[in-house]
């Protein structure tokens, strides 16, 4: 009987909250009746109960490895790359309340401008390192609008690879 006195009584509590941490690790925003009106300074903040909330972000550096990709370059060669994307929270408030899960968009950012970066590029190209800087632009351009910072973009592999791909291929039978 007592378990569920407590348990409501723990529930309710976050209501009346009027304070908010935000360690070094984060930049956070107090939103008050859900607009933005403060940023979180480091340490202890106190915010007005059943008015305020605080939104943190994490703003230590990050590093996404995209999965493998099997592409073709322009001059026909079949190749497995995979991407490694280095990334930081500059702009907490854009991160927070302008996008949707940006950490998930620069991952699909940076798959979508390799894949179409490679197939308009030479092996060579890839080798030299010529699609990773122009990978790299795109990325950063759409990194800086959602509040993010680039700071790595690198082949984790890129090697040439036989392409198996059986379906729609007809198999002349000479008998």
């Amino acid at each position: 009987m007592f378990d569920k006195l407590i348990d409501t009584l723990l529930s309710v509590l976050h209501w009346f909250k009027f304070w908010a941490v935000c360690g070094a690790e984060h930049e956070g925003v107090v939103t008050r009746f859900g607009h933005p009106v403060r940023d979180l300074r480091p340490g202890f903040n106190f915010i007005w109960p059943c008015v305020e909330a605080a939104a943190k972000a994490d703003v230590r550096v990050w590093a996404d490895v995209l999965p493998a990709q099997s592409l073709r370059t322009s001059d026909g060669v079949v190749m497995v790359v995979r991407l490694m994307v280095s990334h930081q929270v500059v702009d907490a408030r854009t991160f927070l309340y302008k996008v949707f899960d940006a950490n998930n968009n620069i991952q699909d950012v940076a798959a979508g401008a390799l894949g179409s970066t490679v197939l308009a590029s030479t092996a060579a190209e890839v080798y030299d390192g010529t699609v990773l800087k122009k990978v790299r632009r795109k990325v950063v351009a759409s990194a800086k609008a959602w509040g993010l910072e680039i700071h790595n973009v690198q082949f984790v592999d890129a090697v040439d690879a036989p392409a198996y791909r059986v379906f729609g291929v007809e198999k002349n039978d000479p008998a």
